[in-house]
């Protein structure tokens, strides 16, 4: 997962509304320092597609230098069910 290039982010499908909003957003603040997904903290560099695209809120804090504890579980491997879902710059 990457800094979005805007603070807040909507997608839309027929049945659910998605949003990514973003806490210190700016061209410094480059680094995910946390994330959480429905109000509940992620410490994994990816979401699932489903569990984004289940509508919900996700909320990535930025800082300045890469914060070495979040984001360490490893990506899954290629089971279809399990692809990961990225948001890149």
């Amino acid at each position: 997962i990457r800094r979005p290039p805007r603070s807040q982010l909507f997608t839309y499908s027929t049945r659910f509304r998605s949003v990514i909003r973003t806490v210190n957003n700016s061209p410094e603040n480059d680094y995910i320092q946390s994330a959480t997904l429905n109000g509940k903290p992620i410490s994994r560099c990816y979401i699932y597609h489903r569990e984004f695209a289940a509508g919900g809120e996700l909320v990535l804090t930025l800082g300045p230098e890469p914060n070495k504890q979040w984001g360490l579980e490893p990506i899954p491997g290629d089971a279809p069910d399990k692809t990961p879902y990225t948001i890149m710059k």
